[in-house]
């Protein structure tokens, strides 16, 4: 919902933008699935697959500055893509747990 909501208050975004932000979201919802399958499978393999990617989206820094966007909407897509990246905690505690249980 929170992301939805900060989507709304971006005014103009370039389609580069755009698909940075798709491309972020898709990635997360693809290793958030990888991670439910570590837990339910009792995969370790794929634990610890799960655990190196997130680490690595985690340290992945955003340069929105190279993009013209009005302060307001750098802002919101900030806010946007922090949202996005703190839910590779949730998704490293998940594989985490799928990796004790295998």
């Amino acid at each position: 919902v929170r992301i939805a909501k900060n989507c709304l208050k971006v005014k103009k975004i370039s389609k580069d933008v755009s698909a940075l932000v798709g491309e972020q979201f898709t990635h997360i919802l693809d290793v958030y699935d990888q991670a439910l399958q570590c837990y339910f499978k009792k995969d370790f393999i794929l634990s610890n697959q799960v655990i190196s990617t997130c680490e690595q989206l985690g340290q992945e820094i955003i340069n929105l500055e190279k993009y013209k966007l009005p302060e307001q909407d750098k802002t919101t897509l900030y806010l946007i893509l922090s949202t996005l990246k703190s839910k590779t905690n949730l998704i490293n505690e998940i594989a985490e747990i799928g990796l004790d249980r295998s």
